[in-house]
């Protein structure tokens, strides 16, 4: 999208006016000469460029706008609305058509709409729509999101806009052509969503959500829509099955699919997305019957399923046919259904009511098609490993130019806290220098971190993490609340904003620098340029509007209760613990349909340790009295990780630094999340969250993987940084005191000089 919620839209000088009257359904269209009959009366060119009136031509056959801009300039349209009511929800609407998804219109709404925090400051939250689908381009496409009138306001501008073109190597990408029609603002929130378009209609209509796929109880059915009963089957299947040269006969009896023998083989088949455990049997049964000379198969495919999983058909009326099949000594993930009917046969076959029926051991990453409350405090110390019921890896990317997050870099490991042994789950992450054995599937090695999300969802509350942090600059240690949705068109919720994307995140991320709040750590002598370990990110994403367009992003340096700076890399070298605390509420339901409310909700970050009086206030987020904020309501997975942010900054390869280093790790000691059940928690379900997770055979040992003896940073090998941090830490306890007895002295220094070299 080109413009986010924080973008200062080029200034606008527009005439101001009382808009005429136009209605809609029985709602007073506040945009004067909105549908462009009259030329372009009452909107003002704002940028230089090419302007065309059409008089025909629009999407119901009347007038339009047409912007043409070129490499050098933008073209635009503005017009202020006013006569508006502070502090209340308005509705805008448009229907645009572009000849490019690099060249999408832009519609945006600013000055004087409601104003949100943003660190220190009350930053305002412009609304902006600027993207296309591919089955969109050259179409007339309805447009339509809200936004909220300032406190202080009465009147906003609406800007149409056809950005600079974009270049490739200097040559243009994209046609410079975007039109305009029918304008519309609203009062209130519209009553319902708009029809489909003509040309959307006559190809389906609005598009669907995917279904979330939830492993079954004992007795419940695997396979999704083995009667052939769906009524939204294409010429490739749907979304339970995808087929060539297959179909679905009804005739108004039971429903069954025909399978046809050509010069090339009928196929059908069924992802089945979820986890078999070693050592099971199941049975998969079908109806078959084939034409004379044809013989049709069934079988189950995939990574660990023996060859037996197959049934032939050759009855040439209505049949049961069956498989039993067994896996072996590992999990069998995501296998195929399939039917076959094979080439050069000159009939077909035929298959109903295909059925495999659970035993109750299957596994998915989502337990439930709607997250569960959680109401009960979860604890873990990872004493007994990580438990595949409460925790999920992840083998997913993010944040530009690195490896992702991938498992094989998850452990659990002995270390000790305070001079305590512990387990500790560690979370290692490789960086640009490293050379050792783990790749993931992309075939990266470098800048691949780690993370681990619970299973459940969590909403308002207290997220308390005890952990030391991943000491090298270019890595990001983080914990945050998170979950997405995308809504689609089909869906109401996707009406209501410019962008379908809806989040929960509230992130705990250091290092960073201070840019975005310098005076931050003046006093303290913090440069705010320097990419530093004393100073963290406390950010609120999403809210209760779509995208990552507007969020709070606070940035904070550590202190301890008597102001001293906490730098985190020393600690961790030192094998200093730490408490990172999010405190959520999500405060109240607003009485008025969103509007105001009493209770604004906050975030707060606190730091603390085991001997201080109590915890470190780091940074505070407040929520809004009126219209939309940052406080997230969402439920929530609550994520543990280790990352590597990619994308260039100020010189470094990430907002974190560059990782120039082998291997580090971040330990997390124990994880406690208190529920506190505000009356505006909500819990809705996750787009796709079954994807991107590992299966149960990924998961480390539940017993622990020894830490390398002598390593004290977690960097899979033994050497100069350890035995510094057994020499700054000399006579005291924490993870350079290696041999256990309470202090560090020579005997662990002799034991850093004797593991010398790679674990």
């Amino acid at each position: 999208m080109p413009f986010n919620t924080l973008t200062d839209f080029a200034a606008t000088t527009c005439i101001l006016f009382v808009a005429t009257a136009a209605t809609n359904g029985g709602l007073t269209n506040l945009v004067q000469n909105g549908d462009f009959s009259d030329d372009t009366t009452g909107w003002t060119l704002e940028s230089p460029g090419d302007i065309t009136h059409e008089s025909t031509g629009g999407p119901d056959g009347g007038s339009f706008v047409r912007l043409t801009s070129t490499v050098e300039t933008a073209t635009s349209l503005t017009q202020t609305i006013s006569g508006l009511q502070a502090m209340n929800r308005y509705t805008i609407c448009a229907k645009v058509r572009g000849a490019s998804t690099d060249l999408p219109p832009t519609l945006t709404v600013s000055n004087g709409v409601q104003e949100i925090p943003y660190g220190s400051l009350m930053v305002p939250l412009n609304k902006a729509k600027g993207y296309l689908d591919t089955v969109e381009v050259n179409q007339w496409v309805e447009w339509r999101f809200e936004f909220f009138v300032g406190s202080g306001s009465t009147s906003v501008d609406v800007a149409l806009i056809s950005a600079k073109v974009p270049q490739d190597q200097g040559e243009p990408v994209g046609t410079p052509q975007i039109d305009f029609a029918d304008i519309r603002v609203f009062y209130g929130r519209l009553g319902s969503m708009p029809d489909p378009e003509p040309w959307r209609a006559a190809t389906g209509g609005w598009t669907q959500p995917p279904e979330i796929i939830i492993a079954p109880e004992a007795g419940g059915e695997i396979v999704r829509d083995g009667g052939f009963t769906a009524d939204d089957y294409t010429d490739k299947g749907d979304e339970n099955w995808v087929w060539y040269q297959c179909s679905v006969i009804a005739d108004g009896g039971t429903p069954f699919l025909k399978a046809d023998s050509t010069d090339t083989t009928a196929t059908c088949s069924q992802a089945v997305e979820m986890s078999f455990p070693p050592n099971s049997t199941w049975t998969i049964t079908c109806e078959g019957k084939v034409d004379e000379n044809v013989v049709g198969t069934i079988a189950l495919e995939g990574e660990g399923v023996p060859p037996e999983a197959t049934a032939s058909i050759s009855a040439q009326a209505w049949t049961p046919y069956s498989f039993t099949f067994t896996t072996g000594d590992a999990w069998v993930n995501s296998p195929n259904i399939k039917i076959s009917c094979w080439k050069d046969q000159g009939g077909s076959a035929y298959f109903r009511n295909v059925s495999w029926i659970a035993t109750g051991s299957e596994w998915t990453a989502t337990t439930d098609l709607l997250p569960v409350p959680q109401h009960e405090t979860f604890e873990d110390d990872f004493s007994s490993g990580l438990s595949m019921n409460d925790w999920l890896v992840s083998n997913k990317g993010w944040g530009g130019d690195n490896g992702g997050v991938w498992w094989e870099n998850v452990s659990v490991v002995d270390d000790t806290d305070d001079g305590v042994a512990i387990k500790a789950l560690r979370l290692q992450a490789n960086g640009d220098l490293y050379d050792g054995p783990i790749v993931n599937a992309g075939g990266a090695k470098h800048r691949v971190g780690s993370a681990v999300a619970t299973r459940q969802f969590f909403a308002s509350g207290r997220y308390t993490v005890r952990a030391k942090i991943t000491p090298q600059l270019g890595a990001c240690t983080a914990f945050w609340p998170f979950m997405y949705q995308n809504f689609y068109n089909s869906q109401e919720q996707y009406w209501y904003e410019a962008n379908p994307r809806r989040n929960t995140e509230i992130d705990w991320e250091f290092p960073t620098d201070l840019r975005t709040d310098p005076d931050e750590g003046t006093s303290l002598g913090i440069d705010p340029d320097a990419i530093a370990m004393t100073n963290a990110r406390c950010n609120a994403w999403g809210g209760q509007f779509g995208g990552e367009g507007g969020n709070y992003g606070g940035r904070k340096v550590l202190v301890d209760p008597d102001g001293n700076v906490i730098d985190l890399a020393t600690a961790a070298n030192n094998g200093k613990y730490y408490d990172f605390i999010i405190e959520w509420n999500s405060g109240e339901v607003a009485s008025d349909n969103m509007l105001t409310r009493d209770t604004v909700g906050s975030v707060k970050w606190y730091i603390d340790d085991t001997d201080w009086a109590e915890p470190v206030l780091v940074d505070q987020l407040d929520g809004v009295s009126f219209g939309q904020g940052n406080v997230p309501y969402r439920g929530a997975r609550f994520w543990l990780g280790v990352w590597f942010p990619g994308n260039p900054y100020f010189g470094d390869a990430g907002w974190a630094g560059t990782p120039d280093f082998d291997s580090g790790a971040c330990y997390i000691a124990s994880v406690k999340i208190e529920p506190i059940s505000n009356p505006r928690d909500t819990w809705e379900s996750e787009t796709v969250p079954n994807r991107g997770w590992a299966t149960p055979d990924e998961y480390p040992d539940g017993a622990g993987t020894p830490q390398c003896v002598g390593d004290i940073t977690g960097s899979g090998d033994v050497g100069m940084p350890d035995l510094t941090a057994v020499l700054d830490n000399w006579g005291q306890p924490g993870s350079t005191d290696i041999d256990g007895d309470g202090v560090t002295t020579i005997l662990d220094l002799i034991d850093v000089l004797r593991n010398w070299g790679p674990c």
